[in-house]
């Protein structure tokens, strides 16, 4: 779960689409901070415990037509982007992560 300020304009081709690519995440892990790269913006952000964890469901279908809900997934924390973003020159290049 991501938590913005402000507000994210899209276009009606990309709502359209069924897989929405906000930008690209980067998380430092020796100081646990946090960069969402959007465009030529760059967000600095935290990672936050939620005080209540959130349950994520699915409805489904049973035999009977009795709608019941599948759980997907609990929510434990949030990624919180609360400064103003930071215009970048050009666009970021980034390395694929080598994976052992």
């Amino acid at each position: 779960m991501m938590e913005l300020q402000g507000h994210i304009e899209m276009s009606d081709a990309a709502l359209m689409e069924s897989s929405l690519a906000m930008g690209r995440l980067c998380v430092s892990q020796t100081e646990g901070k946090l960069s969402l790269f959007v465009g030529i913006h760059q967000l600095e952000g935290t990672k936050q415990k939620l005080k209540k964890p959130l349950v994520v469901i699915e409805p489904k279908l049973s035999n009977e037509s009795r709608r019941r809900y599948e759980v997907v997934a609990i929510v434990r924390e949030k990624l919180v982007f609360d400064a103003w973003p930071k215009p970048l020159v050009k666009r970021p290049t980034f390395k694929r992560a080598q994976v052992a």
